[in-house]
């Protein structure tokens, strides 16, 4: 069960974005040595696309070097969308984008060894 308050689902989601981003940037440099995690992280990489581009497909989150932008500048976009979903949609959301950063970071420390 989650907190429904739009503010608090809003850092939720904003937190496992930014989790997810960071650990996908340390498994991107640590994949050379690892050959198979590379195809791994391809899948990862296109599922949480999918997930983001289905749940905020008018959100601008990265600039154009691919690189995830400050929280101030699509935090507001990211509430507005949260304060959309029913009860359901909120925690299936909240629970699939830290899924992603969770596989992330499993892979991330897969890789690193």
């Amino acid at each position: 069960m989650y907190n429904m308050d739009p503010n608090i689902v809003t850092l939720n989601l904003i937190n496992y974005i930014g989790d997810y981003d960071y650990y996908d940037s340390l498994t991107d440099i640590n994949s050379d040595k690892h050959p198979k995690s590379f195809t791994k992280l391809s899948e990862i990489r296109e599922r949480n696309k999918r997930h983001i581009t289905e749940l905020f497909p008018n959100v601008k989150f990265r600039d154009n070097k691919n690189q995830l932008l400050a929280v101030g500048r699509f935090k507001d976009d990211v509430k507005a969308k949260v304060e959309t979903l029913s009860k359901k949609e909120i925690e299936d959301y909240v629970e699939t984008f830290k899924k992603d950063a969770k596989k992330i970071e499993r892979l991330y420390k897969k890789v690193r060894r």
